[in-house]
């Protein structure tokens, strides 16, 4: 079995999972080989054959290209954000290869009521399986396409540090969620704990280093799944949210759970602070500065849910199983 993983060569969270990806297929003694430029080029390619200023000849060379090496291949899954099934040009080429086509997200478009109203009921069906990160939904999924929740594979690049003092990470402004920033910084500036400010656009190395240094982040908007907040608890970081909606994807709920904030919004491991007010976060905040360990926050996260930090396996060999 030969499996292609087709990605972008950018910073974003589909390149991380599609570099996750070559782990555990490493792990699974499966061959494969990552094309991290293969859906820039594709996407490419649609835009050019759309315009008459392009001729058709130099397009077709292209497509050849990809497809004819794409065809030595038994399975081709796309790492992308969910935003590619709007734009289901791109995929035409790999799906006329009639190959397997599976598509890695942090979470499946089948459960997802947002993407659903977006793109429709059928947009996932240029797939023949999804493989997700987290198996937590909105509404209840779809199910005429298989769902594997193989979760994610990461190795950190910095040193883990087992002992620092408590330091805040602080998300840039998002649009719409000033106040909510507003309240975590009179919160940590009332405690005098350092606040770390994220600005502009790190590499992974750049990143993991910071992260390295967090004691606890701030969520500063309504997460999709948010890979940080994954990395953060791997290097001994607290995660604080002011709903538990913001970060439903990671509550401790069997997969294929729809999330319901009435009954699962405490169905969280010890390393998350929701809080409602400023002073419920300001309480919280002083019992983890008291009693700061950040290897016991890597614990919690390695005991309590290692596939968001070695994969699962299990549902990547099915997820492969089921292709051929």
């Amino acid at each position: 079995m030969r499996v292609a993983i087709l990605a972008k060569n950018d910073f974003r969270s589909p390149r991380f999972l599609a570099e996750s990806l070559t782990r555990m297929l490493t792990k699974l003694g499966v061959e494969f080989d990552y094309f991290p430029n293969a859906l820039a080029q594709l996407e490419a390619m649609s835009e050019r054959s759309a315009s008459t200023r392009h001729r058709f000849k130099a397009i077709w060379a292209d497509l050849q290209g990809i497809t004819h090496t794409l065809r030595s291949f038994d399975i081709i899954i796309v790492s992308d954000t969910i935003g590619i099934l709007g734009r289901p040009q791109i995929l035409r080429p790999l799906k006329q290869l009639d190959k397997p086509l599976l598509f890695y997200e942090v979470f499946a478009y089948q459960g997802a009521q947002f993407w659903r109203d977006k793109f429709g009921p059928t947009a996932h069906h240029i797939f023949d399986g999804l493989l997700t990160v987290s198996g937590i939904h909105d509404i209840e999924p779809l199910t005429d396409r298989p769902i594997f929740e193989i979760g994610l594979d990461i190795t950190p690049q910095a040193t883990f540090l087992a002992q620092r003092p408590l330091t805040a990470m602080i998300d840039f402004p998002r649009e719409g969620y000033t106040a909510a920033r507003q309240t975590q910084l009179e919160a940590l500036q009332t405690l005098n704990i350092p606040i770390l400010e994220l600005r502009g656009e790190y590499t992974f190395s750049e990143i993991e280093a910071i992260y390295a240094q967090v004691g606890v982040a701030f969520v500063a908007f309504p997460e999709a799944f948010g890979l940080p907040i994954v990395q953060i608890q791997f290097q001994g970081g607290y995660i604080a949210s002011p709903a538990a909606s913001w970060v439903k994807r990671h509550a401790l709920l069997s997969n294929g759970h729809v999330y319901l904030e009435d009954s699962d919004r405490k169905s969280f491991t010890n390393n998350f602070l929701i809080y409602g007010s400023k002073d419920e976060l300001i309480e919280q905040l002083i019992s983890i500065k008291n009693n700061y360990d950040p290897w016991a926050v890597r614990q919690t996260i390695l005991e309590q849910q290692p596939q968001y930090i070695h994969g699962n396996l299990n549902a990547l060999c099915r997820a492969l199983k089921s292709c051929i």
